[in-house]
């Protein structure tokens, strides 16, 4: 019994002993912890240091597609002007840091019908991919001519070069022209209207154009009615379209023709009776259809003429 319990004790000391032996002390557990964060937040600092301050991901190439050349050059400088900017500490060059947000904000100022922005981070590379609106006709209201979508959207707006007055030295005398001193006037002339096809809308009522100059608030019942008649009057009369006159007449479209002849149409009535109508009066008048002032198709089955 006392050799057992003398046994006992034996392999009890000895157990603690041989455990002991291959135990870590809290001490050496807290050093290598310690040690472990160290070399793990060095290198995160590395790393962040790497992608965000270091050159090796600034912005190598930017590319702009689906474009016109003016448009190129007005894209290009404000994503470059972007490109320039510092946030915080970072420089707005690294591609990680460029904010395509805040381009597409930028960009929208301009009106196209959709713009998309794809960074290529391998590539250090921006894509920026531009939908113009495709001008459908041209919009005059008080000094500006505006070049307009199917849709009433503003493509692009000019002076009306007739209508800028100018000092001797070309410097307007209006603050209304000194709002916008950049931009160009477009002078539209015969030669103007032989290489360019578009109708022109001349508005005589109230103002139409949106405060932004980026939409102009015409039906587009009305536009799609004046582009049709555009399409059929010019290469239908020995006349040729002139323009076509927006008033305060209700549901009345107004086509002033190069002899200055005039046509009202109804923009509620059939599009195709009215149309078919003035070419029946056209082929009975025949040249003496040169001398008249007005032709009233908007009553059905009536034609007035003076």
């Amino acid at each position: 019994m006392r050799n057992e319990i003398k046994n006992n004790s034996f392999l009890q000391r000895n157990k603690k002993s041989f455990s002991s032996s291959f135990e870590t002390s809290p001490r050496k557990r807290s050093f290598k912890f310690v040690l472990i964060s160290i070399v793990f937040l060095s290198f995160l600092i590395f790393v962040l240091i790497f992608l965000f301050f270091s050159n090796f991901f600034n912005i190598q190439k930017i590319e702009i597609n689906q474009i016109s050349s003016p448009n190129y050059e007005i894209v290009e400088n404000i994503v470059l002007k972007q490109k320039s900017n510092s946030f915080l500490l970072f420089s707005s060059e690294n591609v990680f840091i460029f904010n395509e947000k805040k381009l597409l904000k930028s960009l929208a100022e301009l009106n196209f019908m959709n713009i998309s922005v794809d960074k290529k981070i391998i590539k250090r590379s921006l894509i920026i991919t531009v939908e113009e609106r495709q001008t459908s006709f041209i919009f005059s209201e008080a000094n500006f001519y505006y070049m307009v979508d199917n849709l009433g959207n503003v493509v692009d707006y000019k002076w009306n070069c007739s209508a800028v007055p100018e000092t001797e030295e070309g410097a307007s005398t209006t603050d209304d022209f000194i709002e916008e001193p950049i931009l160009e006037c477009l002078d539209i002339n015969e030669e103007f209207k032989k290489e360019n096809f578009y109708p022109i809308f001349e508005n005589n009522g109230l103002a139409r154009v949106s405060d932004d100059k980026k939409n102009i608030k015409l039906d587009p019942e009305y536009i799609n009615f004046g582009l049709k008649l555009y399409n059929d009057l010019s290469e239908n009369t020995s006349f040729g379209f002139k323009n076509i006159v927006l008033d305060e007449d209700y549901n009345t479209i107004k086509v002033k023709l190069i002899n200055d002849l005039e046509l009202y149409f109804n923009l509620k009535n059939d599009y195709l009776d009215q149309v078919t109508r003035f070419f029946t009066l056209k082929r009975e008048l025949g040249a003496k259809l040169e001398d008249k002032k007005y032709i009233d198709l908007r009553y059905e089955d009536k034609i007035f003429y003076y």
